[in-house]
């Protein structure tokens, strides 16, 4: 449970962040925990926009959350050519707009740090941070860069989620933190007798 009683009114506004939704937000992952989780709240009290990259101007996702209403902002792709840009404009962002939301949710932990610095500094009270993983990159220099950005982020945030024990365990320890199960609705994918007829008769 998140204390959202800072709220500017009876709604709840929050922000959501990722690096690349676009690779991280895979089909029963992060985006599927996101739109499953909006199908169960009442869009008079809790909204959610995003904050992207570049490469989600003509995704499935993108486009998605934009026909629902949810306001999309842009930030450039983070890469060592546009760091400074992204900084730059990430500050701009919470420095313009943190008076307009109650929670910011970080889904990568990588660029956390940055989120919730200027998350802080510009008053935004409840600062989420999620893992989703058990690992912190694939190859050994992402993973120690990684862990350099990811420890002091995780003090600059005041609500820890996972996706799973294991992510939990692994990124915050003995900490607390919240489990969040990646959203699957799991009745679509239970036995159906007459499902297993039909594929019988053909």
């Amino acid at each position: 449970h998140c204390d959202i009683s800072s709220a500017t009114s009876s709604r709840a506004d929050i922000i959501m962040t990722g690096e690349n939704f676009r690779s991280q937000f895979q089909h029963y992952t992060i985006n599927s925990t996101i739109i499953y989780l909006k199908r169960l709240v009442d869009k008079n009290e809790i909204k959610f926009d995003f904050l992207l990259s570049p490469s989600h101007r003509k995704s499935d996702f993108g486009k998605k959350m934009t026909d629902e209403g949810n306001t999309l902002y842009w930030l450039p792709s983070l890469t060592l050519k546009h760091a400074f840009e992204y900084i730059r404009k990430t500050k701009d962002f919470y420095k313009n707009n943190a008076n307009k939301y109650d929670i910011v949710h970080i889904h990568a932990p990588n660029i956390a740090i940055i989120h919730l610095f200027y998350a802080k500094k510009y008053g935004l009270k409840v600062r989420i941070l999620h893992s989703h993983n058990t690992q912190y990159a694939n190859t050994g220099i992402k993973a120690v860069r990684n862990f350099i950005l990811v420890r002091p982020a995780i003090k600059l945030a005041t609500n820890l989620f996972a996706a799973s024990r294991a992510s939990g365990d692994f990124l915050f320890g003995n900490r607390k933190y919240y489990i969040i199960n990646n959203g699957v609705d799991m009745n679509k994918y239970g036995f159906n007798s007459e499902i297993r007829t039909r594929v019988r008769n053909k």
